[in-house]
């Protein structure tokens, strides 16, 4: 009878352990989750040769900014430096699904952004910057004119297709 108590408080003792553990776990993983919680991600792209393209889609030199309320902005940089701005628009707006924005948070978290290098240089002209601020207005910047590292270009890829997903509308 005392070796059954006894093996019930342990397996009672231990379950407490269990639970405190788990409950621990949760909790440390909802403080990591909300403390990588991506507010904004914006990519500028620049590829040296300026492009006379009048579609926004079409200019291979840009800044893109996706907020997480589903917004975006793109400004076209080449165009606009050459003061061509009285007869082309320089900014648009649009909208895009959270859905999408959310699929790429979850990549980038996947990847452990917060541990790419800050510059991944190369001898090219052509680069492309990242800015990620998250958490409590944390901010990771990325330079990459390598062109190498497989979840940079992953990244790239990812919001170039979700930029070319939406709709444009020319901002005055």
């Amino acid at each position: 009878m005392k070796k059954v108590i006894f093996l019930l408080s342990l397996i009672l003792l231990n379950s407490n352990f269990c639970i405190a553990k788990l409950n621990s776990d949760i909790h440390n993983f909802m403080q990591n989750d909300s403390s990588k919680k991506i507010h904004k991600i914006t990519m500028n792209l620049n590829f040296g040769d300026v492009r006379y393209a009048f579609l926004p889609l079409e200019d291979y030199r840009y800044t893109v900014i996706f907020y997480l309320n589903g917004n975006a902005i793109l400004k076209r940089n080449a165009l606009c430096n050459l003061s061509t701005h009285d007869t082309l628009p320089c900014t648009y707006f649009g909208k895009y699904s959270t859905r999408k924005f959310n699929k790429i948070v979850k990549f980038l978290n996947k990847s452990k952004f917060e541990n790419f290098l800050d510059e991944y240089q190369g001898t090219s002209d052509r680069f492309v910057t990242f800015e990620i601020v998250y958490g409590q207005g944390k901010v990771k910047n990325i330079k990459d004119q390598k062109y190498d590292n497989p979840k940079i270009n992953q990244l790239r890829y990812k919001l170039s297709k979700l930029k070319i997903s939406i709709k444009w509308e020319p901002v005055n």
